[in-house]
């Protein structure tokens, strides 16, 4: 629940993360997780450039991230990476 909060906020500041994996998630001592590496992250921008540069991580990434037209990403495109990484745990 605290990695969905915490999209929720990325995703209604108008941002997507596009890295999510195990990799990029560290668990603290109290048990709590903790989303990292915003470097992938990026504006939303559908309406203005049309495309996004390509990123990709291998078992985590979801189709629509192949491609680098903006319109087939969004904040269901974090959704897919992080259920992604659910299961591989």
């Amino acid at each position: 629940v605290p990695l969905l909060d915490a999209l929720t906020s990325i995703h209604a500041a108008g941002y997507l993360h596009r890295d999510i994996a195990p990799d990029n998630i560290i668990v603290r001592p109290d048990g709590s997780p903790v989303l990292l590496d915003f470097g992938a992250a990026r504006r939303i921008l559908h309406e203005v450039t049309g495309t996004v540069t390509g990123l990709v991580k291998r078992g985590f990434s979801p189709q629509e991230q192949y491609s680098t037209e903006s319109r087939l990403q969004g904040p269901w495109t974090d959704i897919y990476a992080l259920g992604a990484t659910f299961t591989s745990v």
